[in-house]
C-alpha cells in the first residue's frame, strides 16, 4: 500500500471540513451564493449563519450539515468511484518519485501516511491529521487526461503544504497551528503567502515532475495572482540544495515574526 490512501469522503467527514473552512465565509455575502466560495453545498441562510458564528462543531450543527451534504455527495457517487480508481492508478506512478524528492529537500527521516478524501462538496485543501480533500469535477467527463493531470498536482501540492508546516515547526522550534502560520507576517505578506509559494519552486519548476505535466500548471490563473510579484523579491534566495537557508532568508526578507 502506498503512502497516500484514497477514499470517498463520508458526509460526516465533509461536515468536519466545512466547519474548518468556515473562516473562508464572507459575512457580508452570507445571503448570496458567492458567500460559500470554498464550500459547494447549498445551505439556507439560518444554517450559514449558525456555521459562521459557531465556536464549536456541535452534534446538532453537524447533524444539520450532514443532511444537506448527503444529497450533494450522493448525486455523483458513481462518477467519483470511477474517478477515484483513475487517480489512484495515476498517483501510483508519481508517489515514489514525489516522496523521495520531498525527503531530500526537507530532510525527512520517517514518512507519514496521508489520506486523500475525494468529494464534490468542498475545495481541494489540506487539513489536520495529515488529511487532504480533492474536489471531483464534472470536467472529468469531457477532459479526462487534463483533470487527472491537475488532480495529481493538487495532491502533491496539498501534501507539500502539510510537509512544509512540519518543517518550519522544527526549523523555528515551534509547533505552529495553521492559524499561527497565517498570522506570521506584516501588512503586505503573511506566512500563508510563503506556504503557497512552495509548490512553484518544488513542484511546478521541478524537472522531475515535468513528465507528469506539472510544469504546465499555472497557479496565477487559479487565484494566486500575486505569485510573480513576490517571486521577484525572493527568487534570488532560492537554492534547493540549501533549502533551510532559503526559508530563513525569505522569512527575514519579509520580516515575518517567528
Amino acid at each position: 500500500m502506498g503512502r497516500v490512501e484514497f477514499k470517498i469522503a463520508s458526509a460526516e467527514k465533509i461536515a468536519e471540513y466545512i466547519y474548518d473552512l468556515r473562516h473562508t465565509l464572507d459575512e457580508s455575502k452570507l445571503e448570496q451564493r458567492s458567500g460559500l466560495e470554498c464550500i459547494f453545498v447549498e445551505f439556507n441562510l439560518d444554517l450559514k449563519k449558525e456555521l459562521f458564528y459557531s465556536k464549536k462543531l456541535t452534534f446538532d450543527l453537524k447533524k444539520k450539515l450532514v443532511k444537506n451534504i448527503k444529497m450533494q455527495l450522493g448525486s455523483q457517487k458513481k462518477e467519483m468511484i470511477t474517478f477515484l480508481k483513475e487517480i489512484r492508478k495515476e498517483w501510483a506512478k508519481i508517489e515514489e518519485i514525489y516522496f523521495k524528492e520531498m525527503k531530500n529537500i526537507f530532510e525527512i527521516k520517517k514518512y507519514k501516511k496521508y489520506i486523500c478524501y475525494l468529494n464534490n462538496c468542498v475545495v481541494s485543501a489540506y487539513f489536520k491529521n495529515n488529511e487532504i480533500s480533492l474536489t471531483y469535477s464534472e470536467k472529468f467527463k469531457k477532459n479526462k487526461e487534463k483533470l487527472i493531470e491537475e488532480s495529481t498536482f493538487i495532491i502533491g501540492e496539498e501534501i507539500l503544504h502539510l510537509i512544509y508546516f512540519d518543517y518550519i515547526g522544527k526549523l523555528f522550534n515551534k509547533n505552529f497551528s495553521f492559524d499561527e502560520i497565517y498570522d506570521l507576517g506584516n501588512d503586505e505578506y503573511s506566512g500563508w503567502h510563503l506556504v503557497e509559494l512552495m509548490p512553484e519552486y518544488l513542484l511546478v519548476q521541478n524537472p522531475l515532475f515535468k513528465k507528469f505535466g506539472w510544469n504546465k500548471i499555472n497557479r496565477e490563473k487559479k487565484g494566486y495572482f500575486w505569485i510573480s510579484k513576490i517571486r521577484k523579491k525572493i527568487d534570488r534566495f532560492y537554492d534547493k540544495k540549501d533549502f533551510k537557508k532559503f526559508i530563513i532568508k525569505i522569512h527575514e526578507s519579509f520580516n515575518l515574526k517567528k
